[in-house]
């Protein structure tokens, strides 16, 4: 084997009224209980309405309001952003909660906010100085990685987590839904430049699925353009967007996991939950499937 493969399966959090969802509005939330990050706190800069240039089917913030660019008053100014994250971080310093991140996710696609690189720059500032301690993450789908001042911004990030959840244009139309003149290409030309990132995938069985892709050639051959610091295996433990989905077992994870790591030199984590939330998509079981579309 070229790679190695570890797994990580963490407990349900017995409150799950501190993720996203509970209050849209807030625009430093949690911690929350990351499965791959740990104790992770929050930076939502579309406090209130999601904004994303992706409508992914496994959203857990609900149908996408999508732009390529914002106009004033879709969106808080960054100088308003950067005074509340300032406040948010200083009241959980005060608290004396543990933290093991500090991570840009929230309600929609951080990098398409028009100030993100200055937000950026600003809270990497203020986690110096407040929590010097904790790495910086973020969540992207990559779209917005053309830009410079965007890409450069990745550089105040300890850990870049960049989405790539089909290897082909259809499966992304069908599973990230982006504008309709966006395609697969500009995606993977945007991974080029980047500095070194994690590789995240969503694994998805079932007739909505994307696990044939997972063990295509094409999606080795991208992993090892990409060159990334570790790939990440997922699947849903919240409620998603579709209700029409299946969760993915971490049998079916490691099978998937095993085929990167036998055919590439990459760390492949496996991330999953005990107990997920209990309105998460069903557990697949292709036998259960199969029976339903007779």
């Amino acid at each position: 084997m070229l790679g190695r493969i570890l797994t990580i399966q963490r407990e349900g959090p017995v409150d799950w009224g501190r993720f996203i969802w509970s209050d849209t509005h807030r625009v430093v939330y949690g911690p929350v209980p990351s499965r791959r990050l740990g104790s992770s706190l929050g930076i939502n800069l579309f406090p209130g309405r999601k904004m994303c240039s992706f409508g992914c089917i496994y959203c857990d913030c609900g149908p996408t309001v999508r732009r390529k660019g914002l106009k004033e008053g879709e969106y808080v100014p960054g100088r308003e952003l950067i005074r509340k994250i300032k406040e948010g971080l200083l009241e959980v310093k005060d608290q004396d909660v543990h933290i093991d991140f500090i991570t840009f996710s929230g309600n929609g696609e951080s990098t398409l906010h028009p100030d993100f690189p200055e937000i950026a720059e600003a809270v990497a500032r203020f986690r110096n100085r407040i929590f010097p301690a904790v790495p910086l993450a973020i969540f992207t789908n990559g779209v917005h990685l053309d830009r410079r001042k965007v890409r450069e911004a990745l550089k105040f990030f300890d850990l870049p987590i960049v989405k790539l959840d089909a290897p082909d244009q259809k499966g992304m139309e069908e599973i990230n839904r982006p504008g309709p003149s966006f395609t697969i290409a500009e995606l993977l030309g945007n991974f080029h430049s980047l500095p070194r990132v994690c590789l995240s995938t969503a694994v998805i069985p079932g007739p909505k699925g994307n696990v044939g892709s997972l063990k295509s050639e094409e999606y080795l051959k991208i992993i090892e353009e990409v060159d990334p610091i570790e790939v990440h295996l997922y699947s849903f433990d919240y409620p998603t967007f579709d209700h029409d989905l299946y969760r993915a077992s971490e049998g079916l994870m490691l099978q998937i996991a095993k085929f990167i790591a036998t055919s590439l030199p990459f760390t492949v984590k496996v991330i999953s939950r005990r107990n997920p939330h209990p309105e998460a998509p069903p557990l697949y079981k292709e036998g259960e499937i199969l029976r339903r579309t007779e």
